[in-house]
């Protein structure tokens, strides 16, 4: 995915590719010397990104940061779509047999250091808005953070 942070000290913008930004943000924060704004990703890898480069090197400053001029951020407004860490909140409308499903299922379920806790954090607050049990806090094997893909 190709991102377009701004750094807040500085207002200059960096045109970046990365496969996992939350996981990026704090390497971002150093780069910036400070807090910087998401301001949008894009689809694209490597390829995208040299073509942006050289598309806005009239702005260009230094590494990948450019001068945030109306012609950038125009192209960013256009181009990118906003980002959100995680996953957001929705809704999904079941009826009772497939609600009495999923209960079943979950009530099968066995503990697995697969499922993330996002993923069962999730669960629980299914469970739980409906006025089920919520599955035991169980320990978590250490294991390295996934990023889920245009997270």
């Amino acid at each position: 995915m190709i991102y377009f942070v701004q750094s807040i000290a500085t207002q200059l913008v960096k045109i970046g590719t990365t496969k996992c930004l939350a996981q990026r943000l704090n390497g971002l924060r150093i780069e910036a010397g400070g807090d910087v704004d998401v301001l949008g990703v894009a689809k694209g890898g490597r390829p995208e990104e040299t073509s942006l480069h050289e598309h806005f090197q009239h702005l260009h400053v230094k590494g990948e940061w450019f001068r945030p001029e109306a012609e950038l951020l125009e192209y960013i407004k256009q181009n990118a779509r906003p980002w959100h860490r995680g996953l957001g909140t929705f809704t999904v409308s079941i009826d009772e047999d497939t609600e009495a499903g999923l209960q079943a299922f979950l009530n099968s379920l066995e503990y697995r250091p697969q499922f993330s806790r996002l993923f069962r954090r999730a669960i629980q607050e299914f469970l739980a808005r409906r006025g089920f049990y919520s599955l035991p806090d169980l320990p978590h094997r250490q294991h390295r953070s996934r990023c889920v893909p245009g997270a």
